[in-house]
């Protein structure tokens, strides 16, 4: 588990940590169309093929209005969608 403390320039450890595992999932709880996740996801790929990935955001769609864990949790982004996430990358690794 890596907490991103800068968003550009991605630090390069983090990027190499990540393609030595079989599996790499990003979250953020921003937009993930050109986010960070997406970003760290492309470099592992470049890195290393045959890593399992998913960067996991907020669709760039309009989310209806509601109370946060509701949302959170319709888009995959609470704790429970993020282990359904991760089991399934794993499963199929």
């Amino acid at each position: 588990v890596w907490d991103v403390r800068s968003c550009a320039p991605v630090d390069p450890a983090m990027i190499a940590d990540a393609a030595e595992h079989p599996v790499v999932v990003t979250v953020e709880d921003g937009i993930r169309d050109g986010g960070v996740g997406v970003s760290m996801v492309d470099l592992v790929r470049g890195r290393r093929s045959g890593v399992a990935t998913e960067a996991l955001g907020v669709p760039n769609q309009f989310v209806q209005h509601g109370d946060p864990r509701s949302i959170m949790a319709r888009l995959g982004l609470d704790a429970a969608g993020i282990a359904t996430t991760v089991r399934s990358l794993v499963a199929d690794d």
